[in-house]
């Protein structure tokens, strides 16, 4: 009996393993359709948002900023030492006003870029942004921008940075960890939505 036991056990979790892992493929094959393969139109905004963290992503932003009408340049997540001379070259070659251009410094990840972009869209009266990122990471600054910001109308343009090439499957490391990086987050913010939630159900049981 015991033997019949642990072998019915054994068949649940293999079978609960499995259904786990085709989700998991599932969710990577929506998730690599997301990942931009050529470049895109760029469309208007009122702001334009550089993601720092991958190379070219600068040049690429500074040339988008020209193109898409945007009133402002935000080049979130900076450093604290990074000063606004600091992109003189981006300056003169793309013929950018400087005063336009906005150096976010609180943001340290991606879940930052998008409370720091949200922010100073929220305090300009604004309601168009344009993201600009690594191909790469677009399908996770999509997620996260998404549900911190959902109020706001959000476009992104891919950047090929780095080592990264247009065909995602011949990054398989890079892509596998930016995917489980969005599940994580994905399954920490509903977490956090339902711990709140019920936080302030029992708080108003308690007190109401």
């Amino acid at each position: 009996m015991m033997g019949i036991d642990l072998k019915e056990r054994f068949m649940k979790l293999f079978k609960f393993l499995s259904l786990m892992l085709g989700l998991w493929i599932i969710g990577l094959i929506i998730f690599l359709s997301h990942i931009p393969q050529k470049e895109e139109l760029i469309e208007p905004a009122d702001v334009v948002a550089i993601l720092t963290g991958g190379s070219d992503r600068l040049g690429e932003g500074f040339k988008v900023f020209n193109k898409s009408g945007a009133k402002w340049l935000l080049i979130s997540g900076v450093g604290e030492g990074v000063i606004r001379s600091d992109f003189n070259r981006y300056f003169n070659k793309y013929s950018v006003d400087p005063d336009k251009v906005i150096l976010g410094k609180t943001a340290a990840d991606t879940p930052g870029n998008a409370f720091e972009a949200g922010m100073f869209m929220q305090l300009h009266g604004l309601n168009n942004m344009l993201v600009v990122t690594s191909r790469y990471h677009i399908p996770r600054s999509k997620a996260i921008f998404s549900l911190e910001n959902p109020g706001l109308a959000i476009s992104y343009h891919g950047v090929l940075s780095g080592n990264y090439t247009a065909k995602p499957w011949r990054n398989v490391s890079l892509t596998i960890l930016e995917y489980n990086k969005t599940i994580a987050y994905i399954a920490f913010h509903y977490n956090k939505a339902f711990a709140e939630f019920a936080m302030i159900n029992l708080l108003r049981l308690r007190y109401w």
